[in-house]
């Protein structure tokens, strides 16, 4: 079980309120400066999370790509 007060917990809280997340998001919304980590976290107690690969601007207006995770209910696997 993962604890609602930690990194994971706020994260997967996020992620149970069917929204997806990018590491800048991350560490604005919820704190959270090692995403990566907190995904393995979460992972590891038998939640499977989706990856996508996007294209964002950063501030000097120039392409980037960027993973964003998102988690479906149906993909929980067993720990």
């Amino acid at each position: 079980m993962i604890n609602s007060n930690t990194q994971a917990g706020r994260l997967l809280e996020h992620f149970q309120n069917g929204k997806s997340i990018t590491s800048l998001e991350a560490y604005q919304k919820l704190g959270i400066t090692q995403l990566a980590a907190r995904i393995t976290d979460i992972e590891a107690h038998g939640f499977k999370l989706d990856r996508e690969r996007i294209t964002v601007k950063n501030r000097f207006n120039e392409e980037c790509h960027v993973v964003k995770y998102s988690y479906n209910p149906q993909m929980k696997i067993a720990a």
